[in-house]
């Protein structure tokens, strides 16, 4: 995935992504319903953002008829120019071998509390690991002077 945007611009993203902790995913079922479920995730390259869900899931089921997802990450505020997001449209793919391996390996280093929750950690090595990578990104900033937005798609 390669996003054309300047350093400053990958920068402020991967802030973003990084300060973040919640994707809140999008689906539509075989009727066109939308779902939303809240993910916690972590960051790999790309951006693309792993979490985990089991596979009965609703978000995970409306996959088999729809492929494309819409998610949001953002930073709350107590004032309309605290909000800074990004709203993402993207692909799911579901991890395997060295790539699920090393992603189960970074969402331990940014949830460190699921290493100190045996049961809850036992859990988390049987449940898939799933990619959202974005083709499609807006991230919007609520400043004081006005709204920001910028956009970027991959090629």
């Amino acid at each position: 995935m390669n996003f054309k945007w300047n350093e400053e611009e990958n920068k402020n993203v991967i802030r973003l992504l990084e300060a973040c902790r919640t994707l809140v995913l999008s689906t539509s079922n075989e009727s066109g319903e939308p779902s939303i479920a809240p993910v916690y995730f972590s960051l790999a390259e790309g951006p693309a953002l792993d979490f985990v869900s089991k596979n009965n899931t609703q978000h995970i089921l409306n996959l088999k008829h729809h492929s494309g997802v819409a998610g949001a990450v953002f930073q709350e505020g107590h004032s309309l120019t605290d909000i800074t997001g990004l709203q993402m449209k993207g692909e799911i793919c579901c991890l395997k071998n060295q790539a699920e391996s090393t992603a189960r390996k970074d969402y331990l280093v940014r949830f460190p509390s699921l290493n100190q929750n045996l049961p809850l950690l036992a859990l988390f090595h049987t449940i898939p690991l799933f990619r959202f990578t974005p083709t499609w990104i807006r991230m919007t900033d609520h400043q004081p002077t006005g709204i920001r937005k910028r956009e970027w798609t991959s090629s």
